[in-house]
Parts: structure tokens; sequence; C-alpha cells
């Protein structure tokens, strides 16, 4: 099975940008930014 779409999900990090790398590499799409 495939995950073919996810909304709204919350994660709490220290590092923002590190962490938008890291599912980045997971092939998650960044699509706004708060």
């Amino acid at each position: 099975m495939t995950v073919k779409r996810m909304d709204n999900v919350g994660i709490v990090v220290e590092d923002i940008d590190a962490a938008i790398e890291f599912f980045t590499e997971l092939g998650l799409e960044l699509e706004g930014r708060a």
C-alpha cells in the first residue's frame, strides 16, 4: 500500500530546518511553513 496523501500532521522539533531536510529526503513535499 502506498501513502497518497497526509493532512494536518503536527510534529514538535527543535530545529525546523533539519526536520524539513529530513522529511524532504524521505520524499515528502513542503507545501507551507508557519
